[in-house]
C-alpha cells in the first residue's frame, strides 16, 4: 500500500458526501413539491399526507441514504486504520464489494421544481448534479490523480476488465497481473499480427483520428485464448449467441462480426467489438479472434464516457488496441451448433 492509499479513501469518502447531500436535497424538493401542490392547487393536507404515504420516494431516499452513511462510515473506519499503519487492502476489497451490493442508483424522479444552481453556485437538483457529478468524480479518479489503488476498487466495484483496461491507459501501475498471458504489441504494424496490419490500421485511425492520435504510436495489447480476459469473452452469453446465430458467416469469414456486451464488467471495459479470422482446428475447435479500440466513444453522451473522453483529449489516458484469442471446445461447439 502506498502513501497515496489515503488520498484515494479520501477522494471516495468525499465522492459519497455529494451523494448524500443529493438525496438531502431531493427529499427536501420532494416535500417542497407537496407544499406547493397544497399552496397553490387548494389540495388537503389529508391528501397530501396520502400521497406521500402510497409514494416509494420517501422510502427509497431514506433507503439510499441509510446504506450511503452506512458506506462513509465504513471509509472512516478504513482510513483511521491506514493512518495507524495498519493493512487495508481487504478491507478496501470488503468495501468494493459492499458498494457493489448497496446498489446506490438515483431516486425515481416526481415533479420536482428545484433550482439546478443553488445560491452557493452549487450544482443540484434532478439527473444533472448526478451526471455532472460522475463526470467529475471520474476524471478526478481516472486523469493524472489516478493512484494504482483505485485499481482495488474499481476491481471490485465495476468488474476485473473494466478496471485492468483503464490499468492500461496508465503508466502509473504496481499491479502487471492483468497483461501476465498477453503480448505487448508495438502497433498495428507488429509482425506478429503481420496478416491483420491493414485491418488494425484502419481500426486504430477510426478510433483514435478524434484525438489526433499517430496510429503508428498507438501500442496493442494480444491477450491469449488461456487469459482470464480471454476467458471470460469465451463464455460471456452476448459473444455466445452471436457465434450461434451466425455459423456460416463466421467460418467462411466473408464478412466481419460485430457484438455489444450487457453485462456491465465487459460493457464498460471493450463494449461494442469485431469478430474475424474463425476457423476450425483438427480437432474440431473453433479459433476467432476478437478486436477493439479503447478511445471512449466520442458520440456517447454517457457522463463517465465523456470522462474518460476528457482525459484522453488531455493525454492523460493513452490509446491502445486489444485483441483476444478465442478457443471454442468441440463440445461447446456442438451445443451451440446442434
Amino acid at each position: 500500500m502506498t502513501n497515496n492509499c489515503g488520498q484515494v479513501i479520501i477522494s471516495e469518502m468525499n465522492r459519497l458526501a455529494r451523494y448524500i447531500n443529493y438525496l438531502i436535497d431531493f427529499d427536501r424538493g420532494y416535500d417542497n413539491y407537496h407544499n406547493q401542490l397544497k399552496e397553490n392547487n387548494g389540495i388537503s393536507d389529508d391528501v397530501i399526507s396520502k400521497s406521500k404515504q402510497t409514494s416509494n420516494a420517501k422510502a427509497e431516499i431514506r433507503e439510499l441514504y441509510s446504506k450511503a452513511k452506512k458506506l462513509h462510515n465504513d471509509l472512516k473506519y478504513i482510513l483511521q486504520k491506514y493512518k495507524n499503519n495498519l493493512d487495508v487492502n481487504c478491507d478496501l476489497i470488503n468495501y468494493g464489494n459492499n458498494l457493489h451490493s448497496a446498489n446506490l442508483r438515483i431516486p425515481k424522479t416526481v415533479d420536482l421544481d428545484i433550482p439546478q444552481v443553488s445560491d452557493t453556485g452549487e450544482m443540484t437538483g434532478g439527473a444533472s448534479i448526478i451526471d455532472w457529478g460522475k463526470q467529475q468524480c471520474a476524471e478526478f479518479a481516472i486523469g493524472n490523480n489516478y493512484k494504482p489503488e483505485f485499481y482495488i476498487l474499481a476491481k471490485s466495484t465495476f468488474g476485473p476488465d473494466t478496471a485492468g483496461m483503464l490499468d492500461l491507459a496508465h503508466e502509473k501501475r504496481n499491479d502487471t497481473s492483468y497483461e501476465k498471458d498477453a503480448i505487448k504489441l508495438t502497433n498495428w504494424n507488429d509482425p506478429r499480427v503481420a496478416s491483420d496490419k491493414e485491418y488494425l490500421r484502419g481500426k486504430v485511425i477510426k478510433g483514435f483520428s478524434y484525438y489526433d492520435y499517430d496510429e503508428d504510436n498507438v501500442p496493442g495489447y494480444f491477450f491469449k485464448n488461456y487469459s482470464e480476459p480471454s476467458q471470460r469473452i469465451a463464455n460471456d452469453s452476448d459473444f455466445l449467441n452471436k457465434i450461434r446465430e451466425n455459423k456460416h458467416k463466421i467460418l467462411s469469414n466473408a464478412e466481419d462480426l460485430s457484438v455489444s456486451f450487457t453485462s456491465r464488467n465487459l460493457h464498460n471495459a471493450i463494449g461494442l467489438v469485431d469478430i474475424r479470422n474463425g476457423y476450425l482446428d483438427k480437432n474440431g475447435n473453433l479459433h476467432v479472434k476478437v478486436y477493439d479500440t479503447y478511445d471512449f466513444n466520442p458520440e456517447e453522451d454517457n457522463p463517465l464516457i465523456i470522462a474518460g473522453k476528457n482525459k484522453m483529449l488531455d493525454r492523460e489516458l493513452k490509446p491502445f488496441f486489444t485483441i483476444h484469442d478465442i478457443i471454442i471446445p468441440k463440445e461447446k461447439l456442438d451445443e451451440l451448433w446442434e
